[in-house]
């Protein structure tokens, strides 16, 4: 069902030239959901279809159990600060990939 509506979104945003500026986030989601199609052989290249996006989304899950904390210890003013923070983040990145026209940076996540 997700590639289904994947491939819609890829054939509606070749038709229109306003919808190209989305597609740093339909290439994002696509690498989310079904991993890098391109694997290498050699070392020290790809080995799987496990992107750096993948591990990234490990490493915020991983830093759940301390954003927790945070806010039993600290109170909501830290859940805010890292709710401004993720959405100014990510804000920041998506705007200069739609400019750049380039892929969505796992480094916004993190």
């Amino acid at each position: 069902m997700i590639r289904k509506i994947l491939d819609t979104t890829y054939s509606l945003i070749e038709k229109n030239k306003y919808l190209s500026r989305t597609k740093p986030f339909v290439d994002a989601a696509d690498s989310f959901f079904y991993g890098m199609p391109d694997v290498t052989d050699s070392a020290p290249h790809i080995r799987d279809n496990l992107d750096i996006k993948r591990y990234m989304i490990a490493v915020v899950l991983a830093i759940m159990p301390a954003a927790f904390m945070s806010v039993y210890f600290f109170g909501l003013q830290s859940l805010l600060l890292i709710a401004v923070s993720y959405i100014f983040g990510i804000g920041v990145e998506s705007i200069f990939c739609i400019i750049r026209k380039e892929e969505i940076n796992e480094g916004a996540f993190v």
